[in-house]
């Protein structure tokens, strides 16, 4: 078998995320920071003779046909720029499912991005653009190369912003699963009237100010969700009795983040975390920034970044 093309999916989280209307298309208009982090999921690509074979590891409830997000993408550019033959594709699952992490929407990016390679496409990030467009909000903000954006509209048109200061992130995640869909048809009597706190982010992120922007934090979505998942509260007020500089729901939740200033003390309350959880899943992760800003990688026999 041919050497696979290995690809690096990244979870985000939102810095901010402010709910400006409903359109008539049935989405909404929003502004929000997207920024990648450490946490990943890994797919990995083979040529195959005929149709798309798609195999999901570390998460059973993961479908393996066209209801995946990954299959969609795979059938997306293969017809579009009629690729002979098929594809086997691996997903090595670590971003838990509709969790507001963005890791299907990561992994379709990557899906785009692996074939582009294995294939030998040489695609222009237009062209994945609009490709990414096709499958999902945030599948464009995975395939700008930038680890941090402002997204607006319905989140795909992206302004780079400067990454988060050099921190640690511990992501919260109660273990059920929220339906972004779900969030959105309850906001219609909970739009923002302004979203000045997106606008202090973006700031505080340009004076790489660690403390003001996780005292900004804020997501206009987090209302909807703790009204019926009150546990997401608790979540927040651990990360900050913890220690943390901010904490906040990461976009349609359950997951909750914290922002830590350095790595004893998150470490420390990673530590905790995992000692007074009950069903909850805990990850220490690290913000992409400037030094590894290119959020994939072809796996070159060394596992190297590229």
């Amino acid at each position: 078998m041919e050497q696979a093309v290995a690809i690096r999916a990244p979870a985000k989280i939102n810095l901010g995320l402010s709910v400006i209307g409903k359109r008539g298309d049935g989405y909404h208009n929003i502004r929000t920071l997207f920024q990648a982090v450490s946490l990943s999921d890994e797919l990995k690509f083979w040529p195959a003779k005929e149709g798309i074979e798609l195999i999901c590891q570390g998460d059973e409830k993961i479908p393996s046909d066209q209801e995946n997000i990954v299959w969609k993408a795979a059938r997306l550019i293969m017809s579009r720029y009629c690729i002979p033959g098929g594809v086997k594709i691996l997903i090595h699952k670590r971003i838990p499912l509709a969790a507001g992490l963005g890791g299907g929407s990561s992994d379709a990016a990557a899906t785009l991005r692996g074939l582009s390679e294995l294939f030998h496409l040489h695609l222009t990030t237009e062209e994945f653009m609009a490709m990414g467009k096709q499958l999902g909000a945030d599948v464009p903000f995975f395939l700008l190369g930038h680890p941090c954006a402002l997204g607006e509209g319905i989140g795909a048109e992206l302004t780079p912003m400067p990454p988060l200061p050099d921190s640690w992130i511990i992501i919260l995640n109660p273990g059920f699963p929220i339906l972004t869909q779900w969030v959105y048809t309850k906001t219609s009597l909970l739009l923002t009237k302004k979203s000045n706190h997106i606008n202090m982010v973006q700031f505080f992120l340009k004076e790489h100010n660690l403390s003001q922007i996780g005292y900004h934090l804020h997501n206009d979505l987090e209302a909807v969700v703790l009204e019926r998942y009150p546990v997401v509260a608790e979540l927040k007020n651990r990360l900050f009795s913890a220690g943390a500089v901010g904490a906040a729901m990461s976009g349609s939740g359950a997951s909750v983040f914290g922002i830590f200033a350095d790595r004893p003390l998150a470490e420390q309350a990673f530590n905790l975390m995992i000692e007074e959880g009950s069903g909850w899943k805990v990850f220490l992760t690290q913000p992409l920034g400037n030094t590894n800003q290119l959020t994939f990688y072809r796996e070159d026999g060394e596992g190297r970044w590229k």
